[in-house]
């Protein structure tokens, strides 16, 4: 048997080397847990100009950093403490990435500089490949099946579930359903626009979810045969797992597709996987098969679902570590925002967040701009926080709130209560007590990326004459309806209005805005004009369009009703109305697929009815009311008051 380092050498040597000229700047992110004994011929690999190595350690015991000798200096260590598992490590070091492209590679792989070339020649001369990988080989240089389709009920009546395949026919890159982990490269701004890898896998199943959104978001993934690397495989699983691996992966995979298909779905899947490997393991007890245990472990996993895999207790101890990490990384943040040395280097920020009182989502959207809120106090902008919470019925984001503000001791953070559920009336509240020259204004039910604020305020400095930077809007599309793609297609386009989910504001250039507004961030447009309003396509908020025709209905009839609103004031003061919104239309007929146009004709629909009801409901002086719009929420937080 070769050597892994002969394999290696094998596979750098399937294409030519790259041009040495103007080469990608690279991140290469690898997780290690226990992996001494291949980390450093990884990280030997990998070592390059224009690259930066992050290994993000899951608490290792095995000396991993140490056995790394010289090339430590060349590696940024980030230190778990603990075991988090794949995803969660996976997305601290992408968020700790600054190369344009990123590379996800295990620890037990070595990657010569054709798998490089490749990738970065696949990613740069298609915008629509959205994630590449290559061919692996094991230790004696043969290729390793990588490729496969995803695990649905037409895959397993068609068969197609068991067409695992080394390299599909011929040697040109094609594009796949996923490839496994060992080896995804991507555009590190597009990854983390799709929020990294999804932190409920502990280990398997997360390159597959990663690769399915990257689908869902328009991109393809695309598998290169032409170079190869060479990959141990399974190194940590083994150590982890045992024999409990393939266990291991089924559970992983229904967690997966009841994420991704509802529970009814997933269950005709354990039925037959149960009736399946139930059947081995009678099969080959009888024969006395060894391959009878490894069946009734399967078999056991698909009775009792997804949750009672060999992974769980792991799971369930990451989680409380990662919250653990959080903390820490939260009383860091804070005291940054705090530290005279650095207060008053830029300026001073207020970000605001205006919610209804039954917000489900606050919380979680509090968390993701701490983060960011922390990225803007390195920067050296003093920070602070307020929260309109308006509306009399429900009492969770009122206790959001709280919570937010007794764990933001250090930064001042105000807590408004309003009894009136009015979001223009907020927005006045929050702009009276404001005393900074720029203020973030946010939803309550988005997720805000780490680096938005960073991204809106430097864009306010560089544009004096701006006053208003809004965040790029990019939907959530995990397993989304038919309805929520057709409500998410606008948001593919720029219509030079604000993005009312996410803008920074210069203070000095509005006091307050007319109460009883439906369509405050369209008032905002019409007072401020195109031409002071900028949209940053790096910073990101992601949102979740309504998923029924019931909830886009309401969420249309109330923008409606807003332009209609707009409308009327325009003419009341004696000022011809204009179109808010500036429609790309060659940009529209140029993006737009065939695929596409079901959804515009179902988008337009709608909006013409809500339009029409708006009007209806204007001219016989009939007020439209502001309603929650329940599908919109993120599912975690839609099951209401807790």
């Amino acid at each position: 048997m070769p050597a892994a380092g002969g394999a290696a050498r094998a596979a750098a040597a399937d294409a030519p080397p790259p041009r040495a000229t103007d080469g990608p700047c690279w991140s290469v992110v690898v997780v290690n847990w226990n992996g001494a004994a291949y980390l450093p011929a990884c990280v030997a690999s990998v070592v390059g100009e224009g690259r930066e190595v992050v290994v993000v350690d899951n608490g290792s015991t095995d000396g991993s950093r140490e056995r790394l000798g010289d090339l430590a200096g060349s590696v940024r260590w980030i230190e778990n403490g603990a075991n988090l598992g794949f995803s969660r490590a996976a997305n601290r070091g992408l968020r700790a990435a600054t190369g344009r492209l990123v590379l996800f590679l295990n620890p037990d792989a070595i990657a010569g500089e054709a798998a490089f070339a490749e990738a970065a020649r696949l990613l740069d001369e298609d915008p629509a490949t959205g994630l590449v990988s290559v061919a692996v080989v094991d230790e004696r240089g043969r290729r390793v099946p990588t490729v496969e389709p995803f695990v649905s009920l037409r895959t397993l009546a068609s068969g197609r579930w068991a067409s695992r395949v080394s390299a599909p026919a011929g040697m040109d890159p094609v594009r796949v359903d996923w490839c496994h982990g060992a080896f995804l490269a991507g555009r590190r701004e597009e990854i983390l626009a799709l929020g990294g890898f999804d932190e409920k896998f502990f280990l398997y199943a997360e390159d597959m979810d990663l690769c399915r959104r990257v689908q869902e978001s328009g991109r393809a993934v695309v598998y290169s045969p032409r170079v190869s690397i060479f990959h141990r495989g399974n190194a940590a699983g083994e150590t982890l797992l045992g024999a409990d691996r393939p266990a291991a992966i089924l559970a992983s995979q229904l967690l997966d597709h009841r994420a991704r298909h509802g529970a009814a779905s997933t269950a005709v899947l354990r039925g037959a996987a149960a009736a399946f490997h139930g059947a081995r393991w009678a099969i080959d007890s009888l024969r006395g098969d060894g391959g009878a245990s490894l069946h009734r472990s399967l078999a056991r996993v698909a009775l009792r679902g997804p949750t009672a895999g060999p992974l769980e207790a792991a799971s369930r101890e990451a989680a409380r570590a990662a919250c653990r990490i959080a903390a820490e990384e939260s009383a860091r943040v804070r005291l940054a925002a705090v530290d005279p040395a650095r207060r008053g280097e830029r300026e001073s920020v207020t970000v605001a967040v205006l919610a209804r009182a039954d917000e489900p989502a606050l919380g979680a959207t509090l968390r993701s701009l701490e983060r960011a809120a922390g990225a803007l106090a390195a920067r050296g902008h003093a920070t602070q926080f307020a929260i309109c919470v308006n509306g009399g019925e429900g009492r969770r984001a009122a206790a959001d709130a709280r919570a937010f503000a007794e764990c933001m001791r250090s930064v001042r953070t105000s807590v408004i209560r309003e009894p009136r559920a009015d979001k223009a009336r907020a927005w006045n509240l929050v702009r009276q007590a404001c005393t900074t020259p720029l203020v973030v204004f946010c939803d309550a039910d988005v997720e805000v990326a780490s680096d938005a604020l960073v991204r809106l305020v430097d864009a306010l400095e560089r544009n004096p004459g701006a006053a208003l930077a809004s965040a790029r809007q990019v939907p959530s599309l995990d397993g989304a309806t038919l309805v929520a793609r057709a409500a998410a297609l606008p948001y593919r386009f720029d219509f030079g209005v604000v993005g009312g989910r996410l803008y920074a504001f210069r203070t000095a250039e509005l006091e307050r805005m007319p109460e009883g507004l439906l369509l405050e961030d369209g008032w905002l447009s019409a007072r401020l004009g195109r031409d002071r309003l900028l949209t940053v396509a790096e910073a990101h908020v992601r949102f979740h369009p309504p998923a029924t025709v019931a909830d886009y209905f309401r969420e249309r009839l109330r923008t409606e009703a807003g332009k209609v609103q707009i409308r009327e004031e325009r003419r009341a003061l004696g000022r011809v109305p204009e179109p808010i919104a500036a429609y790309p239309w060659s940009e529209m007929r140029r993006r737009l697929g065939p695929a596409d146009w079901p959804l515009v004709a179902f988008n337009v629909g709608v909006r013409a009815c809500a339009r029409l009801a708006a009007e209806v409901a204007s001219r016989a002086g009939r007020d439209v009311r502001w309603s929650t719009v329940t599908s919109s929420k993120p599912p975690s937080a839609a099951g209401g008051e807790s």
